[in-house]
């Protein structure tokens, strides 16, 4: 079975509507790992903030790696806005001055989607067959302040414990996939045991450290931030941001990803430097990443189809981001619309297209 031998990881980060776009990078590699069989090439699927979803999805199909992303990819084509979240304007404004309402949206939609389309009792079928090691989840707690990385996986697999991060052994279920894409004001905490939880794509989460405990060598992160040579404009601004466009931009600028790869990175190139017998006897060994990122701003992609997006999308992005960039960066995590996630579902998929000698090279048989 791929990636058994040499345990490898899938690492997704999501970010609301964005996240369609792992799913055409999916449909992609999906293509490319045909020839290993119908396993995942991945043993562990870790997702956080909507990469959540995607990871879950994936994990209940692990014994049919292209069936289930076929499956996904229906699900975010049929997928609308309605069917994630319903604006609450009123209720909102006067609940937080109570205390009693916390978010702009109600997720109850998503709830209950969630609920009908995950079935959790095959979890435990995956893990004993080996065609699964972990599926982890990570949220972060309101009233700790710590990331916690809820996973259920094999027996031997064990907790762990840092000063602000945290892995738990536990029986996954709809509301960790619900708490974790739980946007801080945008969408309520979810409760898990005695302690409420939101959206685990947050600065310090170390997304990385998840799999790394999991016991992978090898881990594919599918980021929806653009690439470090994507597009950049510094445009001129006649006006300060406002409340809504500051939202946006904080949306789209926590990549806690980046930070992890860059320090893996560094990790390695020191670890080259060791002479491999005395390697071979250190706590620490190099572990291959592959990045798979954005070609384009997911944002300028929102603006080209913001005319085409269902009213609900158009006032609630108007209402909290006043002005074109303001609407187009909260746009590009609100749009569950097919207008736009078909879009980025294509991006994914040529992106990948475009790396597939990386790719090839990533998954081919090497001696450990």
């Amino acid at each position: 079975m791929p990636g058994h031998e040499r345990p490898t990881a899938l690492l997704l980060s999501g970010a609301g509507a964005r996240a369609a776009y792992e799913v055409g990078v999916l449909g992609a590699l999906a293509e490319l790992t045909a020839s290993a069989g119908n396993h995942a090439p991945f043993s562990i699927m870790c997702g956080l903030s909507a990469g959540a979803l995607n990871a879950t999805s994936l994990a209940l199909a692990a014994d049919d790696f292209a069936g289930g992303v076929r499956r996904l990819t229906s699900f975010w084509r049929g997928l609308h806005v309605d069917d994630v979240y319903r604006p609450r304007w009123l209720p909102c404004l006067f609940g937080q001055m109570r205390g009693g309402v916390n978010g702009f949206f109600d997720s109850a939609p998503l709830a209950r989607r969630l609920e009908q389309e995950f079935d959790f009792t095959r979890l435990e079928h995956l893990l004993a067959s080996h065609a699964l090691r972990a599926l982890c989840i990570t949220c972060l707690g309101h009233a700790s302040g710590q990331s916690v990385s809820f996973f259920q996986g094999r027996p031997d697999l064990e907790p762990w414990r840092r000063a602000s991060r945290v892995g738990a052994h536990v029986a996954l279920g709809s509301r960790h996939v619900l708490a974790s894409m739980a946007t801080p004001l945008l969408f309520p905490p979810v409760k898990l045991n005695r302690e409420y939880f939101h959206d685990g794509a947050v600065p310090g989460s170390s997304p990385l450290s998840a799999p790394l405990h999991l016991g992978a060598k090898r881990i594919v992160v599918i980021g929806t931030g653009v690439k470090a040579s994507g597009e950049v404009t510094r445009p001129a601004q006649s006006r300060p941001p406002s409340l809504g466009d500051m939202a946006g931009r904080l949306l789209s600028s926590v990549d806690v990803v980046t930070d992890d790869i860059e320090r893996m990175a560094q990790v390695n190139r020191l670890l080259e430097y060791i002479p491999a017998p005395e390697r071979s006897r250190l706590p620490w060994q190099p572990i291959d990443c592959l990045v798979l990122a954005p070609s384009r701003r997911p944002d300028l992609l929102a603006v080209e189809v913001m005319d085409d997006l269902p009213r609900s999308v158009r006032s609630v992005c108007a209402r909290l981001g006043d002005g074109e960039a303001g609407a187009s960066l909260l746009a590009s995590h609100l749009a569950f619309a097919p207008v736009y996630t078909e879009k980025l579902i294509d991006l994914g998929y040529r992106d990948a297209m475009a790396e597939s000698d990386a790719i090839n090279r990533f998954f081919a048989p090497k001696a450990d």
